[in-house]
């Protein structure tokens, strides 16, 4: 049986890269006509099969990547996926979307993505070692994005966390506050780097800072908790895990008439680039749209690229966005 032709084999035959090539398939905007006739005229020379009809003729397979979220309420991941789906259609991928009632990636998710034949998986969720490991295994290319994996078979994509907190820390100590407290309602290693971040500069400046960790409860219940013992201690500076977060946080202490202007809120992820008919909110941000276009070519050239493809870590830089005075 003759060796099914790959892009590689004609990124050979024309002196290009393997990524001109695949580009140049898909008609990409960045190539020039000339290049894009050149490389499909040799594609059908050589007898090339599109590597996602190959893989679907041999197992059933799409062209399909699959989009992975836990959180439907949160505004900041509604915004994301659009430009994920925008793009990875854009790209001549199809995209759907899951999504885990978990908090960590489990067996029941992972078997959704083999029944469904999907061909790659974005997600928002950190796997369970195992998952990351059949995963691997199986050749379904896997992308975190948000989270920075401690798994060598899991490439992550996500923010300076930690920079992000020190950041919000520094603004603290401009403002010359004096109590600060750390809420977050996530489990995920993010929030660690971000509280890391806020509480190294501020008790480094020899200043109080606190955290209330996320118990796992309902979000009625955590908000309810946290208001009675910020009430309590007198929280002049007040770092949300996420925008979201800090928004209902405003809101909650504004009906309950507990808000005083003595207090400063901070979010994270800038959801007031999204969208404008929300309360301003002080955040941190980052170049989403970079990492987010960044996330998708890496899983594109993982599923081109199928036996030949390491896993990847990148960090992007993030800064403060004051919106308000």
């Amino acid at each position: 049986m003759a060796k099914s032709v790959s892009l590689k084999d004609i990124a050979q035959h024309l002196g290009l890269s393997v990524t001109a090539v695949s580009r140049a398939l898909r008609d990409s905007k960045d190539i020039s006509q000339a290049t894009i006739k050149l490389v499909k005229d040799k594609a059908g020379e050589l007898g090339y099969i599109p590597n996602s009809l190959a893989i679907s003729l041999k197992s059933g397979q799409t062209k399909n990547i699959v989009v992975i979220i836990n959180d439907f309420q949160n505004p900041f991941f509604a915004a994301i996926c659009d430009k994920v789906f925008k793009i990875i259609i854009a790209r001549g991928y199809q995209a759907s979307l899951h999504f885990s009632n978990k908090h960590l990636l489990t067996v029941d998710d992972m078997d959704q993505v083999f029944r469904n034949k999907f061909r790659a998986v974005i997600s928002f969720v950190e796997p369970l070692d195992h998952v990351a490991e059949t995963f691997a295994k199986r050749n379904v290319p896997f992308v975190l994005v948000g989270i920075n994996s401690r798994n060598p078979l899991v490439s992550s994509v996500y923010t300076d966390d930690y920079l992000g907190g020190h950041l919000i820390g520094e603004h603290f100590i401009s403002l010359k506050m004096e109590k600060a407290l750390f809420l977050t309602n996530s489990f995920s290693e993010t929030s660690y780097r971000r509280y890391s971040g806020f509480s190294d500069v501020i008790l480094r400046n020899n200043k109080h800072v606190d955290i209330i960790p996320f118990d796992g409860g309902s979000d009625k219940v955590f908000l309810d908790t946290s208001i009675q013992k910020i009430t309590y201690n007198n929280y002049d500076f007040i770092f949300c895990f996420s925008d979201y977060l800090a928004i209902r946080l405003t809101h909650e202490l504004k009906e309950r008439k507990l808000l005083t202007k003595k207090m400063t809120i901070f979010g994270y992820d800038d959801l007031n680039r999204y969208y404008n008919i929300i309360d301003k909110t002080n955040s941190v941000s980052a170049d989403y749209d970079k990492m987010i276009t960044y996330s998708i070519d890496l899983i594109i050239q993982q599923i081109e690229n199928e036996s030949d493809y390491k896993t990847v870590n990148k960090m992007f830089p993030v800064q403060l966005s004051l919106r308000k005075g």
